[in-house]
């Protein structure tokens, strides 16, 4: 696979899809609450943002739907990356004991397999794996789409 990766990569360019079939069936969803409401997806080739329907936040770029296309080689790495991490043996949901807690929702589809962990606050609580996938995935949309935090 490493071969065809890379054969792919110098002949098509770094956002060349891995033609090993494997490809269509990774998909990873990113959802957050609290002030936002909004979804991330990533696929090998491209991250969608999706806000909150009807989202009026004061900083239009929450407001929209957004994609960008990915490298899909190092999308493929960062997925295989989750699995070596440990993904498919987390917990199913991480509890909050506080009052002000913001969910995260990731739900991590692969090969068939489908696995959803739920953290009832993103900070407090939360494994550190979930924590950054979040933030990796803002990184990747290129936006800066990070958590508005609201007083109190």
């Amino acid at each position: 696979m490493l071969i065809i990766s890379i054969f792919l990569y110098c002949k098509n360019g770094p956002n060349a899809a891995i033609d090993t079939g494997l490809t269509q069936e990774y998909k990873l969803i990113v959802e957050r609450g609290g002030f936002h409401y909004d979804r991330f997806e990533v696929t090998p080739s491209q991250i969608t943002y999706f806000p909150q329907e009807n989202s009026q936040h004061l900083d239009i770029k929450y407001n929209s739907i957004s994609k960008s296309t990915l490298d899909s080689i190092q999308t493929m790495e960062f997925f295989e990356e989750l699995i070596e991490k440990g993904f498919w043996d987390l917990k199913n949901k991480y509890q909050n004991d506080g009052s002000c807690a913001s969910m995260l929702r990731i739900t991590f589809i692969a090969n068939g397999k489908r696995k959803v962990v739920v953290c009832e606050d993103f900070d407090s609580g939360c494994h550190n794996l979930i924590k950054d996938i979040d933030s990796e995935v803002i990184d990747m949309e290129g936006n800066d789409l990070k958590r508005i935090y609201l007083p109190g």
